[in-house]
């Protein structure tokens, strides 16, 4: 009876640890969460404006990316080798034709000049003379009082260093001319482009120290797919956008020949001028290409949530809440890609 009573015992006290390590686990005696009520989707209000999503034809378009560019901006560069003294110009200047725009060290060339004027002076004086020298001959020789030989030699003589003083005087206008090369002129008024010098630097000859461009002399460059070509002409009105806008402009050129690489035939498009367009600015081409179905919807139907766009779905006088992917848009309207089919009732807010 006793050991019957043990085992009672041990039975009950392993039942009730066993009891324990479940509650524990959670896995009995747990309290459920109540459940709640799944809130009603909102009504349509009262005299909502709805659109209603639908097909629609829409022309197919072809982008392509480009940028402004200066035509015939000018490269100012020197003829000769010598250290930059002064860079009297900025990116976005405006300059006057002829405005000094770097000056180099010239000392040099003013050497030569005094040396070329020197020797100018020196030839000035033996051509006189020798002139003298030669009138004098002449009366004597009418007097024959000198020899034939005397006389064409005090011709010769004349003649010879009036060839010298011609010389000299050459040397000196080349000399001249050579200074005027240490004074760097803006060949047309226009606008500093780039600056790619500062004072104390080496300037030599081809190297390029400004550029200069005319703000109404800009172009659009773009490279477009060979087989486009033969859809575009000389004098097409083409569309191009900017970031501030876009304008149409006309197709002036196409490059006769295509870089093998790429397989592209690049195109120019004349710009009217324009305070926002600068070299460099990227645009893009869009030329139409045919036509396609899409879906649309009014831009202001789509609400965006981060990067979610959702449209509000009217069905049985509810809003019900729906992700879409959205693509292009089109004069106010946007095309629906997923997340809706045509003919779904939309609630514009």
């Amino acid at each position: 009876m006793k050991t019957q009573l043990r085992r009672a015992g041990i039975l009950l006290l392993f039942g009730l640890l066993v009891l324990a390590l479940l509650k524990f686990q959670g896995k009995i005696f747990r309290g459920e969460h109540p459940i709640h009520a799944v809130p009603e989707l909102p009504i349509l209000p009262e005299g909502a404006q709805t659109t209603v999503a639908r097909n629609q034809v829409l022309p197919e378009s072809r982008v392509y990316p480009g940028f402004v560019e200066a035509v015939d901006a000018a490269q100012i560069s020197s003829r000769v080798m010598a250290t930059v003294l002064e860079v009297r110009a900025r990116e976005g200047d405006s300059v006057e034709v002829g405005t000094a725009l770097v000056v180099l060290d010239d000392k040099a060339a003013r050497n030569r000049l005094a040396q070329a004027q020197a020797n100018l002076q020196t030839a000035d004086a033996q051509a006189l003379q020798a002139k003298l020298a030669f009138e004098r001959a002449q009366r004597l020789r009418e007097a024959e009082a000198v020899t034939v030989q005397e006389w064409e030699s005090a011709r010769a003589n004349a003649d010879a260093t009036k060839a010298m003083r011609d010389q000299a005087s050459d040397a000196v206008a080349e000399a001249e001319t050579a200074l005027d090369w240490y004074t760097l002129r803006a060949p047309f008024a226009g606008e500093v482009l780039r600056r790619d010098v500062d004072p104390g630097d080496l300037a030599s000859p081809g190297l390029p120290l400004l550029q200069v461009y005319q703000k109404d002399h800009l172009r659009f460059a773009v490279a477009v797919p060979e087989g486009l070509v033969a859809q575009l002409e000389v004098g097409q009105a083409l569309d191009l956008t900017f970031p501030k806008g876009s304008i149409v402009a006309k197709l002036t050129r196409i490059l006769p020949s295509a870089d093998p690489r790429t397989g592209t035939v690049t195109l120019h498009l004349s710009l009217a001028p324009n305070a926002d367009l600068l070299p460099g600015v990227l645009g893009r081409l869009q030329v139409a290409v045919g036509e396609r179905k899409t879906l649309v919807l009014p831009v202001a139907a789509v609400s965006h949530v981060g990067q979610i766009e959702r449209v509000q779905v009217v069905r049985e006088g509810h809003l019900v809440p729906v992700t879409i992917r959205s693509g292009k848009r089109h004069n106010g309207l946007i095309e629906i890609l997923s997340g809706l089919t045509d003919g779904e009732e939309v609630w514009i807010p």
